[in-house]
């Protein structure tokens, strides 16, 4: 699924951990998404946007600016302080993810191999149902998108009603996930297996 699949037989790429509009990279959710990567032994650099920083120093909750703003912010981070020759995949929660395919479908650096997703925010909250894949056609990199069944932000019956790309996105769906893959206990899992079984899948398809 790699640009170069060759990167990966001798070293994990860099995953950049990217967050969601209203928790960081501190919450519980990303912090056991970081473990389970590093388990499998990638390196994992979580990165909080400027806004998300400027609320843990101030205890202030702040909203995210425009997104277009995150996807320059982070096209900063891959230019400079990166390594840019590190191969990388980015790993973004909702928002993040949302960031991080909207940067793979402009002029996406060289050192970016793949993008993953955990929650999609395919949709609006509230009124707001506009759909948020216009960019998908024009994304530059393989795109795979950990989903829950039940993701108000996007579930089986509003993805299926959206005329995606054929080629180049994977959506692998997690049973009764929620948007924070909260699982009904009649399911018989719960929100570490739904998120081990998401990295495992994406571990899987990166090296696939």
């Amino acid at each position: 699924m790699l640009k170069n699949q060759e990167v990966m037989v001798d070293k994990r790429p860099l995953i950049i951990l990217l967050h969601g509009a209203g928790a960081s990279n501190q919450s519980a959710f990303l912090e056991y998404t970081r473990g389970c990567f590093e388990s499998l032994g990638y390196p994992v650099r979580p990165y909080d946007f400027g806004y998300m920083q400027e609320a843990q120093a101030t205890g202030k909750r702040r909203p995210p600016p425009k997104v277009e703003k995150l996807v320059e912010e982070l096209r900063g981070l891959l230019s400079g302080s990166l390594n840019k020759s590190q191969p990388c995949v980015l790993v973004g929660k909702s928002m993040g993810g949302r960031v991080a395919t909207m940067l793979a479908a402009t002029d996406c650096p060289a050192s970016v191999q793949a993008v993953a997703v955990l929650g999609y925010p395919f949709i609006g909250n509230g009124k707001n149902k506009q759909p948020r894949t216009g960019h998908f056609e024009d994304i530059k990199v393989p795109v795979l998108i950990e989903q829950g069944t039940r993701d108000g932000f996007g579930k089986p019956e509003d993805v299926g009603a959206m005329e995606l790309p054929k080629d180049g996105i994977s959506i692998n769906w997690l049973p009764s996930g929620d948007h924070d893959f909260k699982p009904l206990r009649s399911s018989g899992f719960d929100q570490q297996q739904l998120i081990a079984k998401a990295v495992n899948h994406i571990d899987e398809w990166l090296n696939g």
